[in-house]
């Protein structure tokens, strides 16, 4: 009997085991399939790079690390030695802190409140719970992650600067020499420590400052303590996937707020601690720790006000470097800050629903297009809107002195109400004179040129932006365009008192001109044109500013136009260029312009639409489109059904397959070199691709693998080249993760360093946010920026950067505007195309993202932008522009929007710009895709040449399946044939060629081919998953066939002594 419980047990155990071994060999199975995935979100790698070369070999490592010269935020020249830890991490935090000190934006300095020295960096008391970093948690991808409420250094989730990094405005002050009132301080830690009481734990559609009210945290008691200056944080998160929404419905708790404040101005706690401090220190100083709030009550508070934006993880020591005077402020805004963001032209419509659904339905799941946003105000976005109708009004012209739009309800709308600083407003230490304007054009180069001396008159050292502005001639009823468009800008070095420096800038005809969509040429419609007439070009201390001085040369004043002028301007500032009429026709690339988003323009597709027109300010006010009816017209492309695949044209003139003998090698540049996107060698080395193979490849370029290019042989689908989220640094990779992948005899190999382990995993991730750095306004600090973060990717492996972010902010309220520059394109554009330069000449690409109209993230996922074709080329299309046709953009990143009713890597005439008007060869990449709206038949076919494959995979591969016909190849790294719809669309298959074509180019001019060469090969490792699953299968197959093994002896036992007893 006993023998029989122990056969019994023997073989339950052995069943155990047999069903560990099974659900460990299919969970192996499964990991090799998600392999990439697996890999990108534990920041790990399953493939080695193998080379048997020397290290030695010149050419192995052919983009080497900087070595050079770098002037930090002490104005000290120091020595830049990116071939060590020690000196990457030193160069790093160096170019961080500077470009945070060069963010910051003075906007009030009275009272001699700043600088701080001397007697005044004593017992300075910090103010407000924004003032104070609580360390907490927060879920991001799944994942719990460090994070940090109270004053922000980056955003949550997009941009989060790593919390174990960041120094707190206390600690940022005391390393600068400051005293901080720690009796303050403490009592604000005590008030923190309960979670309630802390600001910003979370948020989404609506928001509660939550901050501290000076009772609740006691400081009348610890008014002994005090000195006679006060800081005073004010702010307001960011986030990628959240959103403010204006009025009532916005508001987590409404009586934080007084009535008709939104969540973006001030609450009765934030007015409480500036009344506070007002009423008990001789000098208060406001920081404004947000991208943009509504705040006209500051000045009555404040004897200093700064914009500090969100300077990243050691951003607050760049800007205490600048409260203390070694730095003199030099930033300027790259936003409007208006009095009540909520009352822009650009709010008056925000996103509705259709009033009928519109998708696919798969397994009983719909997944729709119902969100849309009409953006019917023309041009006008940010300072366009407030610029032009400050104009119009100071000439009470065109009904801009009506009510509409006026804050507040007032009767009639004053610029003086709407605006607190103008776009591009900015403050010093010392004073600037600008003088001796000359405007240039050439038109056979189709350039103007202006030149501008830059003088310090003042008692310190510090750096000027010249801001260039144009006026271009505005026709009633013609097209429309902006009282005033910034065409460039400039920013001096470090000007000594009595100093001066001469400035030079250019700007194309296009970015002067407007987009005429009933301009006929060439057998097409549709280009830009310069109207003949009188253009003005003035520099200014902002738009405003530059605007006054061209109502100065008009001959207006503030006296003869009722007050409406915020000052008088000088004519001096300025200068006239008369232009006969000029049609542009052809893009720089000499691609034919012509109308090719009209099916993003709704004013074109329903009669009851109309887009805003600047001719009269009341009776085209816009109107709002919350109701809206999808035609006929829109069914296809808001059902995801844009292109059908068919047989068409020969099919075997696409080589796929070929046994051309190249490998990746053979294409490497020489030292120093890029190779040409025309080189045949390229042609022949993407035609060794199986078609399969390709296939898979392109539609599974997930976090880990950016598409099919892995060192040689016959290309397979699993490719190595390694790209990381950014854009204020790297997400995910670290040095140390750049170690497990690299050869021992790597230069870069971080395991080689003394200091490995002090720096190997030591985040990578700490610029300043976006708009911090188009603060800056210096194009060759953000290209020194982008040569850091090319440096950084040299040690942890990654040869794309999915970042920077080049989107402009339509409104305030869109709280990822953090990861974007601004407001305007020009700024934008200009400010991207330095950064991606300088990423790109240590073998970085980056992708910019996201491409485009990416306007809010509400709803992201497959939002409608609509607008017409003149707004989405003069704005948003700019700041893609700039730099791709400087030649310093090699990715792009796509948006999880649509463009009209198309997805945006679908939209035919948005696809056509980016490869046709602008020959643009790079890897275009999608965000993470959910596989129907943003298929990958359709982007495929329209040019995106990747598909980042979402962490909803499960929900999408059936979606999928459907919508690409169930054609083979269109699972996770599967090989082999495709079907025959695929197999004779020659169209679809040079597409797929294409690009294959696009990524190998960037591939084999990037970092990816430092140790590369004809003996180099990928080998698989197994990762730590790998060596738990293998001992589990071990494990369970041993224990498995020792416990059969026990159970069949037990059992012949058993039979013996049956036999025995038998006998």
């Amino acid at each position: 009997m006993k023998n029989n419980r122990r056969k019994k047990a023997a073989r339950v155990l052995a069943s155990l085991f047999a069903g560990t071994l099974t659900i460990s060999s299919s969970a192996y199975a499964v990991v090799n399939v998600q392999r990439s995935v697996i890999d990108a979100n534990l920041g790990i790698s399953s493939y080695k790079v193998v080379t048997d070369t020397d290290a030695s070999d010149g050419n192995l490592y052919g983009i080497t690390a900087k070595q050079g010269k770098f002037v930090n935020v002490d104005g000290v020249e120091t020595d830049v030695d990116a071939t060590t830890l020690e000196g990457l991490f030193t160069y790093e935090k160096d170019v961080a802190v500077k470009q945070a000190a060069e963010s910051a934006v003075l906007l009030k300095n009275e009272n001699n409140a700043l600088p701080l020295n001397g007697e005044t960096k004593e017992n300075v008391t910090l103010l407000g719970s924004r003032s104070y970093a609580v360390v907490g948690e927060v879920e991001m991808w799944g994942k719990t992650m460090p994070t940090i409420t109270g004053t922000r250094f980056g955003g949550n989730m997009g941009s989060v600067a790593p919390a174990d990094l960041c120094e707190s405005i206390a600690d940022a002050l005391k390393t600068r020499g400051f005293t901080v009132n720690q009796t303050v301080a403490d009592a604000y830690a005590s008030y923190l420590e309960n979670e309630e009481n802390q600001v910003d734990i979370e948020f989404s559609k609506t928001y509660s400052p939550n901050e501290s009210n000076p009772t609740d945290v006691g400081l009348d008691s610890l008014k002994d303590s005090f000195g006679n200056v006060a800081i005073v944080t004010v702010g307001r998160p960011e986030s990628e996937s959240k959103y403010y929404v204006a009025g009532e419905e916005g508001k987590a708790n409404p009586d934080e707020y007084e009535e008709g404040t939104d969540v973006l101005g001030l609450s009765k706690d934030e007015l409480a601690t500036l009344q506070y401090a007002r009423d008990n220190f001789e000098k208060v100083i406001v920081v404004i720790n947000a991208v943009s709030m509504d705040v006209p009550e500051l000045d009555q508070y404040a004897d200093a006000i700064m914009w500090v934006g969100l300077p990243g993880a050691y951003g607050f020591e760049g800007i205490a470097a600048v409260l203390d005077g070694t730095v003199s402020p030099s930033g300027a805004l790259t936003d409007t800050y208006a009095a009540k963001a909520s009352n822009s032209i650009a709010m008056v419509n925000q996103e509705y629903s259709f009033q009928s659904g519109n998708g696919v339905t798969i397994d009983n799941e719909t997944y729709t297009n119902e969100f849309y946003e009409p953006e019917v105000e023309s041009i006008y976005t940010g300072y366009k809107y407030y610029e032009s109708r400050y104009y119009d009004s100071v000439l009470n012209a065109r009904n801009a002195r009506d009510m509409a739009g006026a804050t507040d309800g007032a009767d009639t709308w004053n610029y003086n109400n709407e605006v607190v600083w103008s776009f591009g407003y900015g403050l010093s230490y010392t004073d600037f004179e600008e003088s001796g304007l000359t405007v240039k054009k050439d038109d056979n180069a189709q350039t103007v040129t202006a030149e501008v001396t830059v003088k310090n008159t003042g008692d310190v050292a510090g750096k000027h932006i010249v801001e260039l502005y144009a006026q271009v001639p505005y026709t009633e009823g013609g097209l429309e365009k902006s009282a005033i468009q910034l065409i460039g800008f400039d920013k001096t070095e470090t000007l000594q008192p009595g100093e001066e420096q001469t400035v030079t800038i250019s700007c194309d005809y296009e970015y002067l001109a407007s987009w005429d969509r009933e301009l006929e040429h060439n057998g097409v419609t549709g280009a830009y044109v310069l109207d003949a007439g009188d253009y003005y070009f003035a520099t200014g201390n902002s738009a405003n500013d530059a605007l006054n001085n061209i109502l100065a040369a008009q001959g207006y004043t503030a006296d003869s136009t009722d007050g409406y002028m915020t000052a008088d301007g000088d004519a001096e500032k300025t200068a006239s260029v008369n232009f006969g009429r000029v049609e542009i026709t052809k893009s720089n690339s000499g691609e034919m312009y012509q109308n090719q988003l009209d099916n993003m323009d709704l004013a074109l597709q329903m009669d009851e639409v109309e887009n805003f027109s600047r001719s009269d300010w009341k009776n085209n006010w816009p109107k709002v489109y919350d109701n809206l009816v999808p035609t006929a017209d829109m069914k296809d492309a808001l059902e995801n059904q844009v292109y059908t695949l068919n047989a068409n044209g020969d099919p075997s003139t696409v080589k796929f397959g070929q046994d051309n003998g190249l490998t990746i090698a053979d294409l490497k540049p020489e030292k120093g070199e890029k190779l040409s996107y025309d080189d045949p060698l390229l042609q022949m080395y993407v035609e060794q691709y199986d078609l399969g193979d390709a296939v898979a490849a392109l539609i599974n370029g997930d976090s880990y693998s950016m598409g099919a290019t892995t060192v040689s042989g016959k290309e397979k689908a699993q490719s190595v080249i390694i790209p990381d989220d950014g854009p204020m640094g790297f997400d995910s990779y670290t040095a140390g993760k750049g170690a497990e992948m690299k050869t021992d005899s790597d230069p870069y190999n971080a395991a080689n360093d003394p200091d490995y382990e002090t720096y190997k995993d030591t985040p990578m991730r700490i610029l300043p946010t976006g708009v911090n750095i188009g603060a800056t306004w210096n194009t060759e600090l953000n290209h020194e920026a982008g040569e850091m973060i090319a440096n950084l990717a040299l040690w942890n492996g990654a040869s794309v950067i999915q970042g920077p972010g080049s989107n402009i902010h339509r409104n305030a309220y869109n709280a990822r505007n953090h990861e974007y520059y601004s407001e305007d394109g020009m700024l934008s554009g200009i400010m991207m195309s330095a950064y991606c330069g300088g990423a790109w000449e240590y073998g970085l690409a980056a992708t910019v993202k996201h491409f485009a109209f990416n306007d809010t993230e509400l709803n992201r996922m497959g939002v409608n932008a609509y607008m017409s074709e003149q707004r989405a080329r003069e704005n948003e299309l700019r700041a893609f522009q700039v730099g791709i046709e400087d030649g310093n953009v090699t990715g792009m990143m796509m948006g999880m929007n649509r463009a009209g009713s198309y997805f945006v890597g679908t939209n035919p005439g948005l696809m056509s710009i980016i490869r046709d008007e602008w020959a643009f060869n790079g890897i275009i990449v999608t965000d993470m895709t959910v596989g129907t709206y943003d298929n990958s038949r359709d982007s495929l076919a329209s040019g995106v040449d990747s598909m980042l494959q979402s962490i909803t995979a499960d929900k999408a591969v059936a979606a999928r399946d459907e919508l690409l016909k169930k054609w083979d190849g269109d699972n996770q790294y599967a090989t082999g044939t495709v079907s025959d719809a695929v197999a004779q669309d020659t169209y679809f298959l040079t597409q797929i060629q294409t690009a294959l074509k696009h990524i190998t180019w960037v591939t084999v001019n990037s970092n990816y081919m430092n140790g590369i060469d004809k003996t180099t090969r990928m080998e698989r490792v197994n990762t730590w998953y790998d060596n738990a699953i293998i001992a589990a299968i071990a494990v369970s197959a041993a224990a498995m066939l020792i416990l059969f093994g026990v159970s069949i002896a037990m059992e012949a036992k058993g039979k013996k002594e049956d036999a025995g007893e038998a006998r």
